[in-house]
């Protein structure tokens, strides 16, 4: 609505748009997801703008006080055109939009050294050892262990083929263990065991029920953990994403507006002659993909933990046909 008596034309640009940045907390020193509301309006024919800006703390209030400390274009002094007025706007577009951009690489580096600290432990967790106790043959050890002898990676099984191994380990045990109690059996009759020795066996079965406990502490926890940080990615990859809409929404409305006749002559010839709108869709561009190399990570690494905790699964199994056959085994 035009009003002449308080300098106010027909024309404005209006815009209002919320952003997602990841900051510090003061409380527990830990990284924290934040919101800031803008709402922007500049009158295209008295220069005028207006800025409302909505944020839990100060960082965004400091940011713009020492644009306009540093930056000519923030400066009072080169506020007195309509075109100075325009370029002084999209400087300061960019300082909120630089916020939403910035420590998102460094959280998804403190998540990746959780996550990778995790896997190396599920990696490397000690089955050889126990199914070495246990008596288990080489060919029976290859399909448990998740590497050979020799260090080689196997795939990761799936949910249906963990459960074909392990059904078919449970029967080539049992076929084993039967055929070594004949042979025992045969062996006795032929000639004189050694005396048995309770105290040992108790000790072993022990040794065995230990272990066994200490893949099972291991495997809840680390599941949670792999979840949680699973969880953490998503909610930072959803935020990123959002802001990238924002950014591209921000950058083509300009972008057609240049493109257009309803620019006026002066911010058109202004903005053209300080490379001010190509400098601001350069660098929303590169905001753009910086957000987008971030989401990338995050969908990374939210593979790498789908990857482990079907390892942690696969290990919860192996616990399961471990305690069932620890008891059938014969020293």
């Amino acid at each position: 609505m035009q009003i002449a008596e308080i300098g106010r034309s027909n024309w404005h640009l209006r815009h209002c748009y919320k952003l997602h940045g990841v900051e510090i907390s003061d409380f527990d020193q830990k990284w924290t997801v934040r919101q800031t509301a803008v709402y922007h309006s500049f009158d295209m024919q008295e220069g005028r703008a207006f800025w409302l800006t909505v944020k839990a703390n100060e960082e965004i209030r400091e940011r713009v006080k020492d644009g306009s400390e540093s930056l000519e274009a923030l400066k009072a002094s080169n506020l007195n055109s309509l075109a100075l007025s325009f370029i002084s706007c999209l400087k300061t577009h960019l300082i909120t939009l630089d916020w939403c951009v910035e420590g998102w690489r460094w959280q998804i580096g403190a998540i990746e050294t959780g996550v990778r600290d995790v896997l190396v432990r599920v990696k490397n967790t000690p089955i050889e050892p126990l199914a070495k106790d246990l008596e288990f043959t080489p060919e029976l050890l290859r399909l448990l262990s998740f590497k050979t002898n020799k260090g080689t990676q196997f795939p990761s099984p799936t949910r249906q083929s963990t459960m074909q191994t392990l059904n078919t380990l449970a029967g080539r045990v049992r076929v084993t263990f039967s055929a070594r109690k004949k042979t025992v059996a045969k062996s006795e009759k032929l000639q004189v065991m050694p005396p048995h020795n309770p105290e040992a066996d108790h000790e072993r079965e022990e040794e065995i029920e230990r272990q066994i406990h200490g893949l099972m502490a291991f495997s809840f926890p680390e599941s949670q953990r792999l979840t949680s940080l699973a969880t953490t990615l998503q909610e930072t990859k959803l935020a990123m994403t959002l802001n990238i809409g924002v950014l591209r929404g921000l950058r083509e409305y300009y972008e057609e507006l240049f493109s257009s006749s309803r620019i006026p002559t002066e911010i058109a010839l202004e903005s053209k002659y300080c490379d001010a709108f190509n400098d601001f869709t350069r660098r929303i561009k590169s905001l753009e993909g910086h957000l987008a190399t971030d989401c990338r990570r995050a969908e990374t690494l939210i593979l790498m933990i789908e990857e482990g905790k079907r390892q942690v699964s696969t290990i919860a199994s192996l616990i399961t046909v471990f305690r069932a056959m620890a008891n059938d085994i014969s020293v």
